[in-house]
């Protein structure tokens, strides 16, 4: 999705996010720099994480944030089927509401992005009106909040080799 190369080992892989696969875990070249020095051994070693073993499968390039530009990027990547393993019984993974992932896409090429951000949010509107499976209590809330709810859609900025 996101044309990425790993800049040691490798991402992420579906077969990661099968459940019942083997805990792995990405980290970021941020965190493996200033925390492990850029050690290359950290790739394919046991990270405990929350009491559960990971095994660290790759590092991401430098300057890789995620999937938004924030003051304070993730350290480390995990699957999202890991998630219950972090968080326990207050686990997201098993809600009744998936609104807490967030959503990416891409294009065909040679298609443009004109008039696409308010036929999106349209849909985003309609689907956390009716589909998003919130609690009746939530609803006077999401109801309000709606107007506020909107996508942006953004060209893509081409990766840059390594």
């Amino acid at each position: 999705m996101l044309a990425l190369r790993a800049f040691s080992g490798r991402l992420l892989t579906p077969e990661d996010d099968r459940p019942g696969a083997p805990p792995a875990a990405v980290l970021s070249h941020r965190a493996w720099r200033i925390f492990y020095g850029g050690d290359p051994s950290v790739v394919g070693s046991a990270f405990l994480i929350e009491g559960h073993p990971f095994t660290i499968v790759g590092v991401t390039p430098p300057g890789f944030f995620g999937e938004t530009l924030r003051a304070d990027p993730p350290d480390i990547w995990i699957p999202v089927q890991q998630e219950p393993l972090i968080d326990g019984e207050a686990n997201l993974l098993h809600q009744s509401t998936g609104a807490w992932l967030r959503v990416m896409g891409r294009l065909r090429p040679g298609s443009s992005i004109q008039g696409l951000a308010p036929r999106l949010t349209g849909v985003l509107q309609q689907w956390m009106q009716y589909d998003a499976g919130y609690p009746a209590n939530w609803m006077p809330d999401i109801i309000r909040m709606l107007p506020q709810q909107e996508i942006n859609v953004v060209p893509a900025v081409p990766a840059s080799p390594r």
